[in-house]
């Protein structure tokens, strides 16, 4: 761990092997590897699993690879963001669960013990290849009889962890059957993918007013909808607000007296829902590829009807959305496309 942990805060937590009481009692199990690397040896690397009561007997059919956000972990992803709801879902649909975790780096955060960024676009002589991290989880996913050896894998990334997730889609054609990137940054000009790619579906969910992306960095992200939508031969005019309006069930701030802009900002966002289908060959049913989640002026956060509080996260990221559950949104995406495929 030397050349990464150099990089690393002089604070920040790097133990692998760290699983918490709770983890454990919830039904996490924590599972570790060695990855080779460039220059740096061999580097642990880590996730957690969780496996359904229902599932301990047999291999699932789906699993659901979820990657957290710039400076995150896999277990504040759980916790912090995603408040354990797909623990929920999988518990109530038969699915496996991973919450994958970057390795540390200048990106570790000293508050956030085994916190990390993805290397989505790794420059020439970068240490660690998170393609091939993804690569391992999968196959000891099937090795260890988790999951199917047919069985279909999603991916679900957030911010650092979205983009991370648009590049596996487009550099391993085929091998995820959809994917969700929620307020994704790939770099500061979104790629692409090309007709022909064997690309998965894409749930798309961003803000017009995200401050933690680049400044009309949504704009790409439009564009971006709508390259994806081609490359599925599904309609790829531009994205904008037509589509449904999803219910505004609660007005995120309507009581904050703050006068900080990126709370003010982010005051009562909502969100529109765009889908675009395409009919695949033979006469099969029209498939849901493109789903977009756009919202107005949400935050940098993923969305969930239980708001943040402390203020170094709102004077930061902005009032997260809560008229919906990013998880929940996430499965209903996922589960129209394993049953089309």
């Amino acid at each position: 761990m030397a050349c990464l942990s150099l990089n690393a805060p002089p604070g920040a937590v790097i133990a692998p092997a760290l699983l918490g009481q709770e983890e454990r009692n919830a039904g996490l199990q924590l599972v570790t590897f060695q990855q080779a690397t460039s220059h740096c040896g061999d580097v642990a690397r880590r996730y957690l699993l969780y496996v359904p009561r229902s599932m301990q007997s047999q291999p699932a059919h789906v699993a659901i690879i979820a990657l957290h956000g710039l400076g995150s972990s896999a277990e504040h992803f759980r916790i912090f963001h995603t408040r354990g709801t797909f623990d929920q879902l999988a518990d109530q649909h038969g699915f496996v669960l991973v919450y994958a975790n970057a390795a540390p780096g200048s990106s570790s955060n000293d508050k956030i013990a085994n916190s990390g960024a993805w290397r989505a676009r790794p420059t020439p002589g970068t240490e660690i290849d998170d393609l091939a991290y993804l690569d391992t989880v999968v196959a000891n996913l099937k090795g260890q009889g988790h999951l199917a050896k047919d069985g279909k894998v999603f991916l679900v990334g957030h911010s650092n962890g979205g983009g991370m997730i648009l590049e596996a889609a487009r550099h391993r054609p085929g091998t995820y059957a959809a994917i969700a990137a929620f307020m994704p940054f790939d770099g500061l000009l979104p790629a692409s993918p090309s007709p022909g790619d064997d690309v998965p579906p894409l749930l798309l969910a961003y803000s017009d007013a995200d401050p933690g992306l680049p400044k009309g960095y949504a704009e790409g992200l439009k564009r971006l909808g709508s390259a994806w939508a081609s490359a599925l031969k599904a309609d790829p005019a531009p994205l904008g607000d037509a589509g449904q309006e999803l219910p505004d069930r609660v007005q995120e701030g309507s009581d904050d007296q703050s006068t900080l802009p990126v709370i003010r900002a982010t005051r009562n966002s909502r969100a529109h829902q765009i889908d675009r289908w395409a009919t695949p060959p033979a006469g099969a049913p029209p498939r849901l590829v493109l789903r977009v989640l756009h919202f107005d002026r949400a935050g940098h956060f993923w969305p969930h009807p239980q708001q943040d509080t402390a203020m170094w996260a709102l004077s930061r990221w902005g009032f997260r959305n809560q008229d919906l559950d990013g998880a929940e949104a996430c499965w209903a995406f996922f589960a129209l496309n394993a049953r089309a495929q």
